[in-house]
């Protein structure tokens, strides 16, 4: 528990230290995402929907990269048409080298 920020509340008295500790494990169980248990919450094991959950993440994911997928690709066909129309060098060699700087 020290290492997950209890370190630095002041235990003034029994009483409060039932309430900072309860509220910490509220925390952990009810908020926290833990990466042995694939990034969700140990209440949505307990509820039993982690399947339902991991499903619906799997989802996510595959529908981000097919956007991903489709703005690089309208990127992709933009430079070729600029390329082709001679807005832009057609060999990376081409390309000024510009200082980054520091």
């Amino acid at each position: 528990m020290r290492e997950e920020g209890l370190s630095d509340k002041e235990l003034k008295d029994k009483y409060s230290a039932i309430d900072i500790i309860s509220a910490w494990v509220d925390y952990y169980n009810n908020e926290r995402l833990h990466a042995s248990l694939h990034y969700l919450r140990p209440v949505d094991y307990l509820n039993g929907n982690q399947e339902e959950l991991l499903k619906e993440r799997r989802e996510k994911l595959k529908r981000a990269a097919k956007t991903r997928r489709q703005e690089n690709l309208k990127h992709y066909m933009k430079d070729v048409k600029e390329q082709k129309e001679g807005a832009l060098p057609l060999e990376p060699q081409d390309l000024p080298h510009l200082a980054v700087p520091a």
